[in-house]
C-alpha cells in the first residue's frame, strides 16, 4: 500500500529493485575471482621482480584507488566553499546593482548627449539628436 501517488508515476531506473544491485556485485566479484584465478595460471613478462608476485596488479590498483580517495578527500578541505557561497555572490551583485542607481556617477552619464545611428547613402554615420555641438 503506497501512501503517496506520484511515486506510481515516477520512473524506475535500473538500479531501484535490490536484487539488480545483488546481480551486478555477485558480477563483479565472479570477474574478480576469474581474473585474480587467470593471475595464477597466466604467464607474465616481468620486468621488475615485484610484478611477478600473485596478485600484484589488484593489490596496486586497489592500494592507488585508496590513496587517490585520501587525497580527493584533503584537496576538497582546500577548495571547499561556504554552503551559501552562490547565494552571498548573488546578493553581493544586487547590492551592488541598486546602490549604482543612486549614485552620483549614475546620474552624471546621463548629461552626456546620446548619439543616434541613422542611414545615409554613404552607410552608418552618428548624429547628435540633443542639438549640442561636439566642438
Amino acid at each position: 500500500m503506497k501512501d503517496d501517488d506520484s511515486s506510481e508515476n515516477s520512473p524506475t531506473y535500473l538500479f531501484d529493485h535490490p536484487g539488480r544491485v545483488r546481480l551486478v556485485v555477485r558480477l563483479l566479484v565472479a570477474s574478480c575471482v576469474l581474473l585474480f584465478g587467470l593471475d595464477l595460471f597466466l604467464h607474465r613478462h616481468a620486468e621488475h621482480p615485484w610484478e611477478a608476485l600473485v596478485g600484484f596488479y589488484p593489490l596496486y590498483g586497489f592500494v592507488a584507488c585508496v590513496i587517490l580517495v585520501l587525497l580527493a578527500k584533503e584537496l576538497r578541505k582546500l577548495v571547499m566553499r561556504k554552503e551559501d557561497y552562490y547565494q552571498s555572490s548573488v546578493r553581493q551583485s544586487s547590492e551592488r546593482r541598486s546602490s549604482l542607481h543612486q549614485s552620483p556617477m549614475h546620474n552624471a552619464s546621463m548629461d552626456k548627449p546620446s548619439l543616434q545611428q541613422s542611414d545615409n547613402k554613404e552607410g552608418l554615420s552618428t548624429k547628435n539628436t540633443r542639438g549640442d555641438s561636439d566642438d
